[in-house]
């Protein structure tokens, strides 16, 4: 019985992650961003042997003459995303980005509607067994409203000023 609970809560979140990108593109095309899906890759190992290799990020966003790289999240439960949710390979790779662009994690919290971005020195200073709340990200707005656009702007006053 455990396993089929397991095996629905895993489908049930993959749908509701496949539904919060959907919108997010959705949003992405109205709010007149580039929006580009980078998709995961695999490698051969041995003979006839497919492994995947998970990207490093979700997608790459295009807006003016800036760019950002993107991981989401979603959760139905919870209103804040813990250290053991961050995967430090990933972050490994957005920490890089970050140092001339904007990179981190855009999360989606279904319980309350809000969608927060989370850049990655900010994922970076998470110890263990603590956790970021919603007020400690930059609020991109609801679901229903929500406003990419303060994505490029927040990052462009932080990155400029000397």
């Amino acid at each position: 019985m455990k396993n089929i609970d397991r095996q629905l809560a895993g489908w049930k979140a993959k749908f509701n992650g496949k539904n919060w990108e959907r919108d997010f593109e959705v949003a992405c095309a109205v709010a007149s961003i580039a929006c580009v899906r980078i998709p995961n890759g695999c490698r051969s190992i041995g003979r006839n042997r497919l492994v995947r290799v998970r990207s490093p990020f979700d997608y790459v966003l295009g807006y003016g003459a800036r760019i950002a790289c993107v991981d989401l999240k979603s959760f139905v439960a919870g209103k804040s995303l813990s250290h053991s949710q961050i995967d430090p390979g990933q972050l490994s790779h957005l920490l890089a980005l970050s140092r001339d662009g904007i990179a981190g994690y855009i999360v989606y919290y279904k319980s309350t509607g809000d969608v927060v971005f989370y850049d990655a020195e900010r994922l970076a200073g998470i110890k263990p067994r603590a956790s970021l709340g919603i007020a400690d990200g930059s609020s991109l707005g609801t679901v229903s409203d929500l406003d990419l656009h303060a994505l490029f702007l927040r990052s462009n006053k932080s990155k400029s000023d000397p």
